[in-house]
């Protein structure tokens, strides 16, 4: 039931059905599933968030935003809102102790274009070394440099792993 004071302005994401959850025909056996969300692609439940939380959501955004554009050249919209469709979550594999963050994605294209900013900046680079089970797993590194610059002020960053199968992105610390 939506609340009163949001019902004209709502965004359609909340009149939206949720979609089959398609991201479970390529999770493995024995995984578990911790949150999903397919109602809406990232910019319709930015849009949502924003209306509950207003300014906090909408600074929040902005931070990121300029934080992105200065370090990696491109915005949230470009990194992010441009390719992750309406599926998105996490699962766990067994015996990891990492999770698995997923996206669906709507734009290969964008992804492409996303991946490559990202890893053509100053704080990472991509590392497509690693094999597992005849898999490719890519990895962002990040250069020593800025990984020193940022232990001084307390902040680690990690080296996720990432692949995209089957229309999805899929990130771990865990390869």
């Amino acid at each position: 039931q939506i609340p009163p004071q949001f019902r004209d302005n709502t965004p359609a994401a909340l009149e939206r059905k949720p979609a089959p959850i398609g991201v479970l025909r390529l999770v493995p056996a024995g995984a578990t599933l911790l949150t999903v969300s397919n109602v809406a692609p990232l910019a319709d439940l930015y849009k949502v968030a924003a209306e509950f939380q207003g300014k906090d959501v909408e600074d929040i955004f902005e931070k990121a935003d300029g934080g992105a554009r200065s370090v990696v050249g491109a915005g949230i919209d470009e990194l992010l809102v441009s390719w992750i469709g309406a599926e998105l979550g996490v699962f766990m594999l067994p015996g990891s102790r990492e999770p698995v963050f997923f996206a669906a994605i709507t734009d290969e294209g964008a992804y492409r274009k996303a991946v490559d900013a990202i890893a053509g900046s100053v704080v990472a680079s991509r590392d497509s070394s690693l094999v597992l089970d005849g898999v490719r797993v890519e990895q962002l590194e990040i250069p020593w440099y800025v990984a020193l610059i940022l232990d001084t002020v307390g902040v680690e960053l990690p080296d996720p792993y990432f692949i995209s199968r089957g229309g999805y992105f899929f990130l771990s610390l865990d390869a």
